[in-house]
């Protein structure tokens, strides 16, 4: 896009109002965002207030970051220092969290946050059903200022005991921690119970702009009443039929309701620049829109289709795959293999359950995604757990801390530690293509003990005495662990797997949405359900060719619902 439309126009010329702006799938949204609080900002000039723009991922605030720059550059936005751009979770811990939450908490400490993995957590458990429960797996559900508590495993949800899921939140906010989820509890309580804090926070963001506002859960939807009841104008920008969190109370119900509020105006963005016409055409029939597209056909292979296939012939579904894509002369790193589950999509990655116990399977699945995955963070990430695993409960917490230090040399130098044994093979991590019961195992114990020494000598961190037990080979087979990844090894590090959930937001060449029968049957029936979504999202990714992988069982239950929401069949002659 290079000229904005009228209706862009209009969102943007719009004066300082709250609104609420439903936008179809690749409808510029974030061209108009930016250029909406650009606007905003300059109506606030020789004001003490901002304008706060939020999203969900720092993958969309990266964008909004570096569009609203190059604007700039461009002189088609002033810069200004009175726009914030930020994830909504970075927003409320920068602004209410870090600074005055622990007086909420009861905390002699500033706020931080604990991921779950930390030793001195094993502690801080709640009874649900059967079994005691690690505090990272509680979550919190607020309704008009009401909270309740409840775990989830699977698709089944367990409510927990009001009473004791509060002190037990309380006695673990005494030391100033909170979870990504109670950390929206610990923001909303603080709001409540520190009203000046909400008049002060107010006052230096009397606008806020939330993006993918589809995905806005009750527990930030809760935090955001509040700034609104106390004069906060937030606008909400998003599409209902992307909301594909309703697990998380995210389904896009306080957008669709927002426009009926007194004093929201609502608008719409109509047009999809992304996806070619029969690709929309089959968006529009399964949101029961009436969307514009902008581009044309071209001359190559290009549109919605569906194929056939079977979990024994997953290699010539692949075939399939690249051989429309050639058709479709679309490179294979612009094309993405999506799926609903993470169990399904891990499959097509060629994932596997690493092996090993404790401390042990940590560094397993580390070097498994150092040297497999080429995941570099995860791998650092199941480092640091695995160290801690090996500390005692108060040396694992020393640890945690200094990773957050406001002492930049030591944090720094505990990163440069952690760091060079995720990535030095011969003298940290050893390599996934070792035998793990013998030359793997050996080498990382070795490895590890002189880490440890390092932190007993350096930073005075103490080691538990049983080592050898918490670093045992129990578990670990006589093969390499990078063993068996023969379909991950197929598809090559050209084509990208992932969910639907992970490539939300992008504009991708190439899909194939590989679809169990109930994916399928529930894509078919429209958006009215999170599975439905789910394939809506699927499909508006794609920007010229888009495949649908239909279980070769059903595909009779489908073939006459395919064709009357679009899909050709990719095997029929002249497709």
């Amino acid at each position: 896009m290079i000229t904005l439309s009228a209706e862009q126009k209009h969102i943007i010329e719009k004066p300082l109002m709250p609104l609420c702006i439903i936008a179809c799938a690749g409808s510029g949204k974030t061209t108009t965002a930016i250029r909406r609080v650009g606007k905003m900002a300059t109506d606030l000039a020789g004001t003490r207030g901002r304008v706060a723009l939020l999203s969900f991922s720092n993958i969309a605030v990266d964008t909004f970051r570096k569009e609203y720059l190059a604007q700039v550059r461009l002189g088609d936005l002033a810069a200004s220092a009175k726009v914030d751009i930020d994830t909504m979770d970075a927003f409320i811990a920068s602004n209410i969290l870090r600074p005055h939450a622990n007086r909420t908490m009861k905390a002699s400490r500033a706020a931080y946050l604990v991921v779950g993995n930390e030793p001195f957590l094993e502690g801080y458990r709640f009874k649900a059903g059967k079994f005691p429960q690690p505090v990272a797996e509680l979550n919190v559900a607020i309704d008009a200022g009401i909270s309740t508590f409840f775990t989830r495993y699977q698709n089944s949800t367990t409510v927990v005991d009001t009473g004791k899921a509060v002190a037990l939140v309380e006695r673990l906010g005494k030391l100033g921690a909170y979870t990504h989820g109670l950390g929206r509890y610990w923001t909303h309580r603080s709001l409540v119970e520190q009203p000046a804090i909400l008049r002060a926070l107010v006052r230096r963001y009397p606008h806020v702009v939330v993006d993918e506002a589809q995905d806005i859960g009750n527990e930030h939807q809760a935090i955001l009443e509040l700034m609104i009841a106390a004069g906060c104008q937030v606008s909400l920008i998003g599409d209902p039929n992307q909301g594909i969190y309703e697990f998380a109370g995210a389904d896009g119900g306080f957008l669709r309701s927002y426009a009926k509020r007194r004093g929201v105006v609502e608008l719409g963005l109509t047009t999809n620049y992304r996806s070619v016409p029969s690709i929309l055409g089959v968006a529009n029939s399964l949101a029961t829109r009436t969307d514009f597209c902008h581009r044309t056909a071209p001359g190559e292979l290009s549109g919605p289709y569906y194929i056939t296939y079977t979990k024994a012939q997953a290699s010539q579904l692949l075939d399939t795959f690249r051989n429309a894509l050639v058709r479709a002369k679309i490179p294979e790193a612009e094309a993405a293999i999506v799926c609903r589950a993470r169990k399904l999509a891990g499959a097509w990655r060629g994932d596997r359950e690493v092996p090993g116990r404790g401390a042990t399977g940590k560094f397993a699945a580390a070097a498994v995604s150092r040297d497999c995955s080429f995941d570099y963070h995860r791998a650092f990430e199941d480092v640091v757990e695995g160290f801690q695993r090996l500390l005692t409960p108060k040396a694992g917490k020393q640890l945690a801390d200094m990773l957050r230090s406001d002492n930049a040399l030591q944090r720094k130098e505990m990163l440069r530690i952690l760091w060079n044994f995720t990535r030095e093979v011969a003298t940290g991590l050893p390599l996934a293509t070792l035998v793990a019961n013998a030359t793997w195992h050996k080498a990382l114990t070795t490895n590890v003990r002189v880490v440890l020494d390092k932190f007993l000598s350096d930073f005075d961190l103490e080691s538990e005495n049983t080592i050898g037990q918490r670093l045992s080979k129990a578990g670990l087979p006589s093969e390499s662990l990078a063993e068996d990844r023969d379909l991950a090894s197929e598809i090559g590090p050209a084509i990208r797997v992932d969910t639907v959930h992970q490539v939300k937001g992008e504009s991708i060449g190439g899909v194939m949405y590989v679809a169990e029968k109930d994916h399928v049957r529930e894509l078919l029936n429209g958006t009215g359900s999170e599975v439905g979504r789910i394939g809506y999202v699927a499909v508006t990714r794609s920007r010229n060719l888009f495949l649908l992988a239909v279980p070769a069982s059903s595909v009779s239950d489908f073939s006459v619902a395919l064709s009357h929401r679009g899909f050709r069949n990719l095997a029929k002659p002249g497709a």
